[in-house]
């Protein structure tokens, strides 16, 4: 639905143009992007991916889910690294509206992600190493990397065959990073929105807001060591408690 809303937004902009200047270079340059996109939204997953990405992060600069951003206010008053992963499941699912949220956090040893914290009634228990294929990808990620496409998606093939488990304990559509000093210490699986298992356009771009304030978060709270999941409880009960609290 994202990459075909944008590609019809193009296609009435060079619609427009050939109305007004059919042999403009500009109008012939515009075509050929157009029917560049149209190739390679129908042949390529990746393509596909980021015209999805692209849409949300222009959803989220212009208003996508801004009038539930303020609900995250709260935790800029947190000081420690635990106490703001254990509320970010919870905060994430209602500003964003999607469900379910699972925090996975870098071990003591920093060999892999554990599931510390989570909206699901427990913590799902399987960690994902930290050379497994859906880690490695987001250490590379700079934003949201989406979980959810085509069956015949080969850039995702190497997380499905090795971290399908955790995706689908997850219900995941999508995964968010979260970095300290450039190490990715963690990263939230978000689930699809209001019930569905993909994400809508207005969570998608609420989601790139999110990552954008969580990252000023997770670097401005105190203590330098990125390897906090071995303090947390391994498996704890969600929290149940308000984010306007």
């Amino acid at each position: 639905m994202i990459v075909w809303t944008t590609l019809g937004a193009a296609l009435l902009l060079l619609a427009w143009r050939l109305g007004r200047q059919p042999s403009d270079p500009a109008t012939l340059a515009a075509f050929g992007v157009v029917a560049g996109l149209l190739v390679g939204a129908a042949l390529s997953n990746r393509t596909q991916r980021r015209l999805r990405a692209i849409a949300a992060r222009a959803m989220s600069r212009f208003g996508a889910g801004r009038e539930r951003l303020h609900l995250i206010d709260p935790l800029d008053r947190i000081e420690s690294l635990s106490e703001l992963f254990e509320r970010l499941p919870e905060v994430t699912a209602t500003v964003a509206g999607v469900e379910p949220v699972t925090l996975f956090a870098l071990d003591e040893d920093g060999s892999q992600y554990l599931p510390v914290s989570s909206t699901l009634q427990t913590v799902p228990c399987t960690p994902i190493a930290g050379d497994d294929p859906l880690a490695e990808t987001l250490r590379r990620a700079t934003r949201l990397h989406y979980l959810k496409g085509r069956t015949d998606d080969l850039e995702n093939a190497p997380i499905f065959a090795v971290n399908a488990i955790q995706v689908e304990e997850c219900q995941a559509a999508c995964a968010m990073p979260l970095r300290r000093h450039g190490a990715l210490i963690g990263f939230l699986l978000c689930g699809g929105s209001n019930g569905s298992p993909r994400l809508g356009l207005r969570s998608s771009g609420c989601l790139e807001a999110l990552e954008r304030r969580y990252a000023a978060m997770v670097g401005r709270c105190a203590g330098s060591d990125v390897t906090i999941a071995g303090r947390l409880d391994a498996r704890p009960v969600a929290s149940q408690r308000s984010v306007s609290a």
